[in-house]
């Protein structure tokens, strides 16, 4: 299912399951929402607790690193990675879905070389589920140096992040890919806010998109979403269907400056949890074997807690 872009980025929420489970070594960053405490990286992995998980990472890993994902992928991953012209775009797509994979495989606890990937109803890719297994959706998306991915069990789910960039004539954008409702109102902000309410815009309304798996056989206008930066993430309207409205939940998804990103769900009332992962996270060196079990839990630790933004 492809994915409306606003420039040539390499923004994608194609998910596949690899091969050789790698271990998470020591606790990722997590932030739970709701009680602003840390987490440990297994807490991570357990979808049945009816919420939804959003992973991220930054695209800057190491060449090691780069090479023991890609060794994840299948061969037709590893093929539409290398067909990026920009080694940028590779790593970032060879990271993408590597973590994927071994997010998956850790949270089914499967070999990630098992599991399975086909194309859905307008190409979204899915995961064939286990008979022993409730069904997990998954979404991936990366621009600039964030990779998100969402994860949640027995819930579509999809996510969206957006580099902003200055100097775009987003009046004339919007008026082909909004709302009239969308519009009206952006015209209306002050020019220094049209910017970044178009960015949020553009997120929220991408998330539920993809959430939903509907590509582009749903038209961008008809449905609407909240775009000012004081509106908290909310699916305004939707046409034919009233009701449709409802059925989904959105949220902000803060990255700081620079950056922004929503993920849509299905249902209201899902907890949302946020986890920050890097090389070290998954790729720690090996203890020596002279190392007593003290140390080794040292290693093992917490790192520090992420700085929760203000929504």
């Amino acid at each position: 299912m492809p994915k409306r872009s606003l420039s040539c980025q390499t923004d994608d929420y194609v998910s596949i399951i690899g091969a050789n489970s790698l271990l998470v070594t020591r606790a990722t960053q997590a932030l739970s929402e709701d009680t602003n405490t840390l987490q440990s990286p297994q807490a991570g992995c357990r979808l049945g607790d009816g919420g939804v998980h959003v992973w991220r990472t930054r695209r800057h890993w190491s060449p090691a690193a780069i090479t023991r994902f890609r060794d994840l992928l299948s061969s037709e991953e590893r093929a539409k990675a290398d067909a990026f012209h920009f080694e940028a775009d590779r790593h970032r797509a060879i990271v993408g879905r590597g973590l994927l994979r071994h997010l998956l495989g850790t949270c089914l606890n499967r070999p990630p070389d098992a599991l399975q990937i086909f194309a859905g109803q307008n190409g979204k890719p899915e995961l064939v589920p286990a008979l022993d297994a409730a069904p997990v959706a998954f979404n991936v998306s990366h621009s600039g140096d964030w990779i998100l991915i969402a994860l949640a069990q027995q819930r579509a789910v999809g996510v969206d992040v957006e580099q902003m960039r200055s100097g775009m004539a987003v009046l004339e954008i919007a008026q082909r890919v909004f709302s009239e409702a969308e519009r009206t109102g952006l015209a209306a902000l002050p020019a220094a806010a049209r910017e970044e309410s178009f960015f949020i815009c553009w997120t929220r309304k991408e998330a539920y998109i993809k959430a939903r798996g509907d590509g582009l056989s749903l038209p961008l206008g008809s449905f609407d979403v909240s775009f000012r930066a004081t509106d908290a993430a909310q699916l305004l309207a939707t046409r034919p269907d009233p009701g449709e409205a409802s059925r989904w939940t959105l949220r902000d998804l803060p990255l700081g400056s620079g950056y922004h990103a929503a993920v849509a769900a299905a249902g209201s009332g899902w907890q949302l949890r946020q986890w920050h992962v890097d090389e070290h996270d998954l790729f720690e060196v090996c203890v020596m074997p002279t190392q007593s079990a003290d140390s080794k839990r040292i290693r093992s630790g917490s790192s520090s807690e992420l700085a929760r933004k203000p929504r």
